[in-house]
């Protein structure tokens, strides 16, 4: 029970103490991945089977202040999917290149945690292979994103954020998208 007392009190006196500390790092570099579930009008849905949906992220950023940073993103996502009437499997290959600003809530009480809100706009190159056809086929265009969620801040160099993606509007990309949303999962370094 004594051990348990000690290590509560050493994390609360951790956790205060760590979010009382000034950053002066306005850098920072960052890896995701996650699922995205994507529905494409023309070919039917995947959002059923997330798991087969995998991501990966690159991000860099700037902190304009404690509450607001801008950032620069690549990511590349991999979707499959089964045509519906006739069961071809389709896949569609995903990359983005775009920019996001993000709005970061204060500490939440004396803990190393704060809530974050992000919107996205994406430059898009989406290409889509069916296989029993071998036939490519693709299409560039803009998405525009939402997302929010958590950051825990590990220590002063360290953060690991989790986050759900929301895709809520295209420019040009009709036989592809037509919404997507899903979780991601991102560790970032400060420097």
């Amino acid at each position: 029970m004594k051990n348990a007392i000690f290590l509560l009190s050493t994390i609360a006196l951790s956790a205060s103490a760590y979010a009382a500390q000034p950053k002066d790092q306005d850098m920072y570099f960052y890896l995701g991945s996650g699922n995205i579930g994507y529905e494409t009008p023309k070919f039917g849905s995947n959002t059923e089977s997330e798991l087969a949906n995998p991501h990966i992220t690159i991000g860099w950023g700037k902190n304009i202040n404690e509450y607001f940073s801008v950032e620069g993103v690549v990511r590349y996502t991999q979707s499959e999917l089964k045509f519906q009437p006739t069961s071809e499997k389709i896949n569609l290959h995903y990359y983005q290149f775009g920019v996001s600003g993000l709005a970061t809530s204060p500490y939440l009480g004396d803990t190393p945690f704060k809530l974050f809100g992000r919107a996205s706009a994406l430059l898009t190159q989406a290409e889509m292979y069916i296989e029993s056809l071998d036939n490519v086929d693709d299409n560039s265009g803009v998405m525009f994103n939402v997302g929010g969620g958590l950051q825990w801040d590990i220590d002063q160099n360290f953060w690991l954020k989790a986050e759900y993606v929301y895709g809520f509007a295209d420019v040009e990309l009709d036989d592809f998208y037509d919404k997507y949303d899903g979780f991601q999962i991102s560790i970032g370094k400060n420097f």
